[in-house]
């Protein structure tokens, strides 16, 4: 039997599908660190305060290369055998402690990434919790 029909997409799910806008901005790479090469080299943990949460992000980065997940309760013990640590997060999950253990891996020449989730119109200035590491 063969079927032939017309499949319609109604314009609420098209419009919807539209607005959704996915923006990444680069602050800083003065190193030059990105895009990662030789990530068969790298050791890479990834720490997200909720890991549930972050479920959608971190097997995207899984898609490219091996990680490993943390949380920040024992941050500093976790990383110990990691060479790039990848922090993602909202800016009021960095407390003090979690910027003091951010602190000390860069000390520890570790690579370290931010990934933080701002509103819309946040800007650089808007982030004084996050630390000036380099």
């Amino acid at each position: 039997m063969l079927f032939a029909g017309l499949f319609c997409i109604g314009p609420l799910f098209a419009q919807y599908k539209s607005t959704i806008k996915n923006e990444t901005i680069l602050y800083n790479n003065v190193d030059q660190l990105l895009p990662l090469g030789n990530l068969a080299q790298l050791r890479i943990a990834v720490v997200v305060p909720h890991a549930e949460k972050y479920a959608a992000f971190t097997s995207q980065l899984a898609r490219y290369a091996a990680i490993t997940l943390f949380g920040f309760s024992k941050f500093d013990e976790d990383i110990k055998y990691y060479n790039t640590i990848i922090v993602a997060g909202k800016e009021d999950d960095l407390d003090a402690d979690c910027l003091s253990q951010l602190k000390q891996a860069v000390l520890n020449n570790k690579k370290l990434f931010f990934v933080i989730s701002l509103n819309k119109n946040a800007t650089k200035d808007h982030c004084p919790n996050i630390p000036n590491l380099i």
